[in-house]
């Protein structure tokens, strides 16, 4: 469920149509909550958050393509500063 949703927020007509800050501000806005309200109830799989990341840094690359060190990094080292979606998990279930 949360991955349909997900995955229906992030278009490819979104991404072709946003620029990349764009991209960044609407991950951040909106889509980093979506799956907020889940993570704080259950302990999500490992496999879901794999897809939600998979499904975020293709979003934001536009592509197929591996930057997942600077999704989660700071902005203070060179990153976006997104954050992990397992550390939010881990930090709302304990």
């Amino acid at each position: 469920m949360v991955i349909e949703k997900f995955h229906s927020k992030l278009s490819s007509l979104k991404v072709k149509s946003l620029s990349f800050g764009g991209r960044v501000t609407l991950l951040k806005a909106v889509l980093g909550n979506l799956p907020t309200f889940f993570m704080s109830i259950f302990v999500v799989p490992n496999g879901v958050i794999d897809i939600l990341e998979k499904n975020r840094r293709k979003f934001i690359w536009c592509r197929e393509y591996n930057k997942k060190d600077k999704i989660v990094a700071s902005k203070k080292v060179g990153g976006i500063g997104l954050g992990s979606i397992k550390a939010l998990n881990i930090f709302f279930v304990g």
